[in-house]
């Protein structure tokens, strides 16, 4: 750290009045930027980590980029590589979500919050956490292309690879590329994954820069293998050795005495679905539109000493005109085409299959197809001013917007398309308030009595004080939702499957009281979750599947603590919930840690860490996927074992290029055979796995 920070300040000394490569646009000044440290942030789904390059400061010219399409605030590239090693897109960071397979395969969230917005919910989720969405496209401003690559490799034919460009078409517009390809075997038997992600922008400025259009593509391509997990009786013996019956390489049977320290040969176990496959197509276009209302100022660049001589003219000082949006009235239109369908060649006996079939005997195919256009009419009040020839930080900014979708939803054998609009009016304002007060709050009502979201709501407050001479924050937060559940919870009709029911919207409180320190590096923090009429599923009749309301209150305190001595970092998650519901799959304690040693070599040329992450859940009674679905519901009849998982990974880092080397799971056999993600859903062996980053700033 103490390298860290004499680079920090000889970077400072390099970058008094650097205007990050005379742009003549409203980028962020490179000293306004703020520093972040990515192990000790508490990050949210859709905002990343801010963090300033320390190297090849004069080619990253103004690359920032922007998550957020309304206030459009511009933030600098992450380049940190702590934990670069945890790449997984559904736990990278958290570790908050249990998959059932290799990457790619369906998951559920360890630390439900029971809540969601308005718009309306298919409720075909399964695959959404690796998916490219609105949220997840970087709206990149910068004055020479940007290019990251990540290749990573491992066990089983594990690959993910990604690639991002961006750029600029003269003074006329800026595009940006994204694609990403993950997959793998799996462990076992029919357990492939593979997985395709692309988006594309188009980012228009007018030369006034009055109006504004940013063009977006989204596309997901996924196919899953579905198993129906391992077909294995000796879950209630996993503490114990154990005598089975399996065959050797001549398919003789034979008999074996697997003691419970070795892992077993999963690869040889048999499954329930030899030749199912789940498959979902999703494309989204978009275009988001600005008129922005504002004044011009001229502001000053200075000491532009450092910059190439065929960039510009070495000289004191230069003046560029600057156009400073104070309102923004937005229109968006959207339409999605999203594909689902799961398909089983054979159609094999399997306990969640029923008896017979719907409507045709020897077509075991399930599909549900949507198509939903999303028309969103705001104004946006940037929280912005221009007085006198000087820009004005305003105490609050603000959002006030109409959304309307119109939805059509058809289901293979039902030939009644539903035909439904939604609607909802939205509006969002945050700032601070006494300088060290902020506050911020979100209120969405649903409109119309016909809307799919018809009483529906959802308010979010959230307070907090700032101590900038002690680094703590206290603050409290309160969410109130009142949603309808996702359709396929209440109409199904398809050739498993069919029912139709509706039951009253599901309403949640949420409370929160938290306290950060950030010298102390801890973060503390309170939930009382309140639902009711929160849809489960229920299949104690499998022809009579269906989801069920229950109610219910969660409890849950957790703590984010990192301690640091001398070169040794570590860096703590726990998380303990209780409920009264036995319908929730939830464990009592959650805990994620990283111990790490990191240094700098060759003359901090090279920076790296090397350390293990832990895992670790109580044991619980895990969840039953139920693949035809993508669904996961509850059972109370085998509470698995679980006990501490380890990793052992390196990360370093040689200027723009990142590179890791990790052994997942290496303690698997010290304390038994092995543990599950769900019902037959064995969690993956000890699997080797590397990787390489790499960031091009020209």
């Amino acid at each position: 750290m103490i390298a860290f920070f004499m680079a920090i300040i000889t970077f400072t000394a390099q970058a008094q009045g650097l205007k990050r490569g005379g742009v003549k646009t409203d980028t962020l000044p490179i000293q306004n930027a703020t520093l972040i440290d990515s192990l000790s942030t508490d990050l949210t789904d859709t905002i990343q980590e801010v963090a300033i390059e320390l190297s090849y400061a004069q080619r990253f010219q103004a690359v920032v980029y922007t998550n957020n399409l309304n206030q459009l605030n511009y933030q600098n590239l992450d380049t940190l590589y702590n934990y670069y090693h945890q790449f997984d897109p559904a736990n990278k960071y958290r570790f908050q979500r249990y998959t059932i397979g290799p990457l790619g395969s369906p998951v559920y969230n360890l630390l439900p919050n029971f809540q969601q917005d308005l718009a309306f919910n298919s409720g075909m989720q399964q695959f959404s956490p690796y998916q490219f969405n609105k949220d997840s496209i970087a709206i990149f401003k910068l004055n020479a292309p940007y290019t990251y690559l990540n290749w990573i490799f491992g066990t089983k034919a594990h690959q993910s690879f990604e690639a991002f460009h961006a750029n600029r078409i003269k003074n006329i517009a800026q595009f940006g590329l994204r694609f990403r390809r993950m997959g793998g075997e799996g462990y076992y038997q029919n357990q492939k994954t593979g997985h395709t992600d692309f988006s594309a922008y188009l980012n228009y400025d007018s030369p006034n820069k009055r109006y504004k259009n940013i063009f977006t593509l989204l596309h997901n391509k996924y196919a899953f293998q579905q198993n129906g997990g391992i077909v294995e009786d000796r879950i209630n013996f996993i503490f114990s050795d154990t005598t089975f019956l399996t065959r050797d390489e001549d398919q003789n049977l034979v008999e074996v005495t697997l003691p419970n320290s070795q892992p077993f040969r999963r690869d040889l176990e048999s499954v329930f679905l030899d030749e199912a496959i789940s498959r979902e197509k999703k494309w989204t276009f978009a275009s988001n539109q600005y008129l922005n209302f504002g004044q011009y100022l001229n502001d000053a660049i200075k000491d532009t000493s450092y910059l190439k001589q065929d960039t510009i003219q070495q000289q004191d000082s230069t003046y560029i005109k600057r156009f400073i949006p104070q309102f923004r009235l937005k229109h968006r239109i959207a339409y999605t085409n999203q594909q689902y369908a799961y398909e089983d060649l054979i159609g094999n006996e399997y306990a969640l299959y029923p008896n017979s079939l719907l409507f045709q005997s020897n077509y075991y195919t399930d599909t549900i197809q949507l198509n939903k256009w999303h028309h969103e009419l705001a104004l946006i009040q940037t929280g912005k001013t221009v007085r006198g020839n000087e820009i004005q930080q305003l105490p609050f900014n603000s959002y006030v917007g109409l959304h309307v979708e119109n939805i059509r939803l058809s289901q293979q054998f039902n030939f009644d398309t539903l035909k439904v609009n939604n609607a909802w009016l939205q509006a969002k304002i945050d700032g601070r308030v006494f300088k060290h007060f902020k506050y911020e709050a979100n209120l969405q009502y649903a409109l119309f009595k016909t809307s799919y979201q018809s009483k529906g709501h959802y308010l979010s407050a959230r307070v907090s004080y700032n101590q900038p001479k002690t680094n703590e924050i206290w603050g409290l937060q309160y969410v109130r939702n009142q949603y309808q559940s996702p359709y396929l919870y209440q109409t199904y009709q398809n050739n498993f499957y069919a029912w139709n029911q509706s039951f009253p919207l599901t309403k949640t409180q949420h409370y929160e009281a938290f306290y950060n320190n950030a010298s102390q590096q801890l973060r503390l923090a309170y939930q009382q979750i309140r639902f009711a009429d929160y849809a489960i599923l229920d299949t104690n009749n499998i022809r009579g599947i269906r989801y069920i309301p229950t109610n219910g209150t969660v409890h849950r305190f957790g703590i984010n603590k990192n301690f640091k001595f001398g070169w040794w970092h570590m860096h703590h998650q726990f998380q303990f919930q209780s409920t009264q519901n036995d319908l929730l799959f939830i464990p009592n304690i959650v805990y994620r840690g990283t111990w790490y040693y990191s240094d700098e070599v060759f003359n901090k040329a090279l920076n790296f860490n090397v350390g293990i992450d832990v895992q670790y859940t109580s044991n619980f009674n895990l969840p039953v996927y139920h693949p035809v679905l993508g669904q996961f519901f509850a059972q109370q009849d085998h509470t698995f074992q679980f006990y501490p998982a380890i990793d052992f990974f390196i990360n370093f880092k040689i200027k723009s290029a990142t590179f890791f080397f990790k052994a997942a799971y290496v303690n698997q056999g010290l304390f038994q055979r092995g543990y599950y993600a769900a019902y037959n859903y064995p969690q993956a062996d000890i699997a080797i796995q590397g990787g390489i980053a790499w960031r091009f700033f020209d």
